[in-house]
């Protein structure tokens, strides 16, 4: 994933995220990413489960529950950044 990418992509996840969380409370998401290697995009995700073997989480705590959209975005920033997602 591209640098500029990374912000954009965060966003969509966050929103998406967000609509799934408000219609299921009860349901746990948490962070997941692809590693970047040669041959294949790094990438994240807001996932209840990993959706294959080569996502790993990126963070042990779920998602909170109470937090916005917004919260949620500036929440996992600092994280994102230290993942190995950039190409």
């Amino acid at each position: 994933m591209k640098l500029e990418n990374l912000n954009i992509r965060l966003n969509f996840e966050c929103k998406n995220w967000f609509k799934k969380q408000c219609n299921n409370l009860f349901s746990d998401y948490y962070l997941y990413y692809r590693e970047a290697k040669e041959g294949q995009t790094g990438t994240l995700g807001i996932f209840q489960n990993a959706p294959d073997p080569t996502y790993k989480l990126a963070l042990n705590n779920r998602m909170n529950k109470g937090y916005t959209r917004d919260q949620a975005f500036t929440s996992l920033m600092p994280t994102i950044n230290k993942l190995p997602i950039i190409d």
